[in-house]
C-alpha cells in the first residue's frame, strides 16, 4: 500500500509538470495567432458566415459559377469585407456585389476591374496576396449577402469578412490543422513552407510540446512500473545501431508526413525520434527485449 501511494504520488507530480507544459506550450499558440485571421476553406455554397465582426479569411476557387455569402445579424454590426487573389495568380481579378437580401437592396459593389490592386505580404502565414476592393461601414441588423465573381468565374481568390482579430482556443487548434493544408492545396506549395512563418514556427513548437506531453505521460507511467533496473533507475532498452535506425526512419516520416500533412506519419514519425534521442522503446519495454545488452 505505502509503494501504491508514493508511486501514485510521483505519477501525479510528473502529470502536474506535463499540465504546465501544456499550458506555456498553448500561450504560445495563442500569441502566434493573436494577429492573424481566422482561415476556412470553402466546402459549399452559399456560405453561412456567423460572427460578422469577427476577422475570417475565406479560401475559394470558383468553379464556373459565383460563390454566395450569406450574413444574417439580429443587431447593428461593423461590416467589412474586401477581396484578395494570391500574387502568383496575377491573371484573374475578382469583384462582389453586396445586398442586402430582406428589403433587395444593393449596398456596394467592389468592382476588381476598376480597383488597382495592391501587392501586400502576411507575415503570420509568410505569404505575398494582390489586395483587391474592399469595403467597411456599419450596417444595421438584417440578412446580408456577398456574391464573389470574375468574367470567366474561374480561378482562386480569398474573401476577407469582419475586422475584429479574434481567436479562441478551439478556433487556434483548427487553423493550426487548416494552413498547411492551404499552403498544399491553395498556394500549391509544399507544408514544409510553413515552417518559415511565425504561425509555422510556433505552431510547429506547439504539436512538437503536445507530442511530448503524449511520450511523456506514456514515459512517466512505462517508468514506474516497468524498464528499472535493480538500482530503480530508468533503463535505456535500445542500442546504438537501433537508435541510428529510428533516427533516420523517424526524421524521414516526419519530413513526409510534414510535406504531404498526413498527420498519422507525421505523428509516428515524431514518436520514432523520440526513441532515437531517449534510448527507450515502449514496446520493447512490454515485451522485455533490450539491445542494448547485445551490443
Amino acid at each position: 500500500m505505502y509503494f501504491f501511494i508514493i508511486t501514485t504520488q510521483g505519477t501525479l507530480k510528473s502529470m502536474k509538470k506535463i499540465i504546465v507544459f501544456f499550458g506555456v506550450a498553448s500561450s504560445l499558440l495563442f500569441w502566434g495567432y493573436a494577429y492573424a485571421h481566422q482561415p476556412n476553406i470553402v466546402t459549399q455554397s452559399p456560405v453561412l458566415v456567423s460572427d460578422p465582426e469577427i476577422s475570417k479569411a475565406f479560401y475559394d476557387t470558383l468553379q464556373g459559377s459565383p460563390r454566395m455569402y450569406v450574413i444574417e445579424s439580429k443587431e447593428d454590426f461593423e461590416f467589412y469585407a474586401g477581396l484578395l487573389v494570391p500574387k502568383e495568380d496575377t491573371a484573374e481579378k475578382f469583384s462582389a456585389h453586396i445586398s442586402r437580401i430582406d428589403e433587395e437592396t444593393r449596398v456596394a459593389s467592389l468592382d476588381g476591374d476598376a480597383d488597382e490592386w495592391e501587392v501586400i505580404y502576411e507575415p503570420f502565414g509568410a505569404d505575398w496576396y494582390l489586395k483587391g476592393p474592399e469595403f467597411g461601414t456599419r450596417v444595421p441588423a438584417g440578412t446580408y449577402a456577398i456574391s464573389v465573381f470574375n468574367e470567366k468565374n474561374e480561378g482562386k481568390y480569398v474573401l476577407a469578412i469582419g475586422g475584429e482579430e479574434k481567436f479562441g482556443f478551439m478556433e487556434t487548434l483548427r487553423a493550426t490543422w487548416l494552413l498547411p493544408k492551404l499552403k498544399i492545396d491553395f498556394f500549391g506549395k509544399s507544408a514544409i513552407s510553413i515552417f518559415i512563418s511565425p504561425i509555422g514556427i510556433v505552431g510547429s513548437i506547439v504539436f512538437l510540446a503536445i507530442m511530448f506531453g503524449i511520450w511523456k505521460i506514456i514515459f512517466v507511467l512505462a517508468a514506474r512500473y516497468v524498464g528499472r533496473d535493480e538500482a530503480g533507475k530508468f533503463e535505456k532498452n535500445t542500442g546504438k545501431k537501433d537508435r541510428i535506425v529510428r533516427l533516420i526512419l523517424g526524421g524521414t516520416l516526419f519530413i513526409g508526413g510534414t510535406a504531404f500533412w498526413n498527420i498519422p506519419v507525421l505523428i509516428f514519425g515524431t514518436f520514432v525520434l523520440y526513441e532515437a534521442f531517449t534510448g527507450w522503446c515502449g514496446l520493447y519495454a512490454l515485451m522485455g527485449k533490450n539491445t542494448c545488452a547485445a551490443e
